[in-house]
C-alpha cells in the first residue's frame, strides 16, 4: 500500500491540511498563492524516501505534519527543490509584474517574469535566503522575498528599456541622483514603517479611506475590519466587493466598481475618475511627507509602493489579532 499511485482522498486531504498548517491562509492566501497546495503536494510525493512513504499512509495526523515540514519547509525547498518554491511564488510575481507594466511594457510581462525566474534559479534565491538568515528575521520570509522581488523586477525592466538618448536626457543625467533606501535591512524597514504610520495618523478621519484605497490600488489583501473601520454602514455585499474586486480587475475597473459604494456611504455623486484623482493626490502628498523626513528624496511611485506593501504585508498579515480572519 506504500505505492504513491494508491493515495486515497483521505490521505490527500490530510497532506493538504498539513501543508496549510505549515503555510497558513493568513500569510499565504489562496488568491495570491492559488497553486500552493498542488505544487507542494507534488513536490512532497516526488521526493519521499521509502521509509517516509510508509509513514505517509498511516492515519496519524502528527506524522503527516512532520513529513510535510521535513520535505516542504522553505529552507528544505531552497536546498532540495528550488523550482517548487519559485512556482509557489510565481502567481504573486506575475501579479506584481502585470501591475508594474500596466501602462508600458505590457507586451513584456512574460519576458520579465521568465527572466526573474531564471535569475532566482541561477543562485539569487539562495542569496535572498542567506540575507534573510543574516537579518533579525522579525518578518516572515515572504515579506523579505517581496522586497527582493521588487528590486530584481525593477532592474530587469530598466535593463530592457531602450538605450538610445532622448532629447534632454543628458540634462537629466546631470541632475542629482535620488538617494536609495535599502529595504533589505530590518532597521530601515522598521524606521520607515514607523514614519509612514505617523504620517498616516495626520489624516485623522480620512486615514481609513486612504488605507482602503491604497490597498485596492496595489492589490493588497483587504480584511473585513478594514472596511468596517472606514464605514460601519456597508452592506455584506459591499464588503464582499471591496474585499475581492482587485483580484480579477484592472485598477480602473476596480475604482469603477468601488465608486458607487463610496458615493452611497459618503452621499456623493462622483464618477470613478474622481476617486482615481483623489487617491492619486493623497499618494503624492504621502510621498512628499515621507521624503521630508530625509535629507534628500528617497521615494518615488515605485519605492512608495514597496513601502505600502511592506507596511501591510509585513505587519498586518502577520498580526495575531487578525489570525482567524479569512480573505473570502
Amino acid at each position: 500500500m506504500s505505492d504513491i499511485s494508491n493515495i486515497t482522498p483521505e490521505i490527500e486531504s490530510g497532506i493538504r491540511t498539513a501543508i496549510r498548517s505549515l503555510y497558513p491562509e493568513e500569510q499565504f492566501p489562496v488568491y495570491i498563492y492559488p497553486t500552493l497546495e498542488d505544487i507542494l503536494q507534488k513536490s512532497l510525493l516526488n521526493r519521499l524516501n521509502k521509509n517516509d512513504k510508509v509513514l505517509l499512509f498511516r492515519k496519524a495526523k502528527t506524522e503527516r505534519h512532520l513529513l510535510v515540514e521535513k520535505y516542504c519547509s522553505i529552507k528544505i525547498l531552497i536546498d532540495q527543490d528550488p523550482n517548487t518554491l519559485v512556482l509557489m511564488y510565481l502567481p504573486m510575481v506575475t501579479r506584481y509584474v502585470k501591475r508594474r507594466c500596466v501602462y508600458k511594457n505590457t507586451d513584456r510581462v512574460k519576458d520579465i517574469t521568465q527572466e526573474f525566474v531564471l535569475i532566482l534559479l541561477k543562485g539569487k534565491l539562495k542569496k535572498i535566503w542567506e540575507k534573510y538568515q543574516q537579518s533579525k528575521k522579525l518578518s516572515e520570509f515572504s515579506a523579505f522575498f517581496v522586497v527582493s522581488m521588487r528590486y530584481i523586477v525593477e532592474n530587469i525592466i530598466r535593463d530592457m528599456s531602450p538605450k538610445y538618448t532622448l532629447p534632454g536626457q543628458n540634462r537629466l543625467k546631470q541632475m542629482p541622483k535620488k538617494s536609495e533606501l535599502n529595504f533589505s535591512q530590518e532597521l530601515i524597514i522598521q524606521t520607515e514603517i514607523s514614519r509612514f504610520n505617523m504620517v498616516l495618523s495626520m489624516y485623522y478621519k480620512k486615514r481609513s479611506k486612504i488605507e482602503l484605497l491604497l490597498k485596492l490600488k496595489y492589490g493588497l489583501p483587504i480584511f473585513r475590519h478594514d472596511v468596517i473601520k472606514w464605514s460601519e454602514n456597508t452592506t455584506e455585499e459591499e464588503i464582499k466587493i471591496l474585499r475581492t474586486v482587485s483580484r480579477t480587475k484592472s485598477i480602473n475597473d476596480v475604482y469603477a466598481a468601488v465608486s458607487p459604494i463610496m458615493n452611497r456611504i459618503e452621499k456623493k455623486k462622483n464618477k470613478a475618475n474622481s476617486l482615481v484623482r483623489w487617491i492619486h493626490k493623497r499618494k503624492v502628498e504621502l510621498i512628499t511627507l515621507m521624503n521630508k523626513m530625509h535629507s534628500s528624496p528617497v521615494y518615488d511611485s515605485n519605492t512608495f509602493e514597496t513601502l505600502v506593501s511592506l507596511y501591510y504585508y509585513k505587519y498586518n498579515l502577520n498580526n495575531r489579532e487578525k489570525k482567524n480572519e479569512t480573505y473570502i
